[in-house]
């Protein structure tokens, strides 16, 4: 049930980030690349919603949501470790 949500919302993002950066954010490219990198779950997902909104938010999208992927093990490593001092 828990995959099924995320790739639910995931793909509604798909089609309403476009929309909303259209009819209402109007953001730049830049920090509508940020958003849309670091608040959809899957990296396809970024790749199908950014490109609708063109070449220049796709391109931070895809590094903004790499650099999560990439940050993620180091970071559980950090949180284990310092989960294992606090016991």
């Amino acid at each position: 049930m828990a995959v099924a949500t995320v790739v639910l919302f995931g793909t509604l993002g798909m089609f309403i980030y476009p929309l909303m950066q259209s009819l209402l954010l109007h953001w730049p490219d830049h920090l509508m690349g940020i958003y849309t990198g670091a608040t959809i779950h899957e990296v396809a997902q970024v790749v199908a919603a950014s490109h609708a909104m063109g070449e220049g938010v796709t391109g931070v999208a895809v590094i903004t949501k790499l650099t999560r992927v990439l940050l993620l093990a180091p970071f559980l490593i950090v949180l284990s470790v310092f989960l294992q001092r606090k016991n």
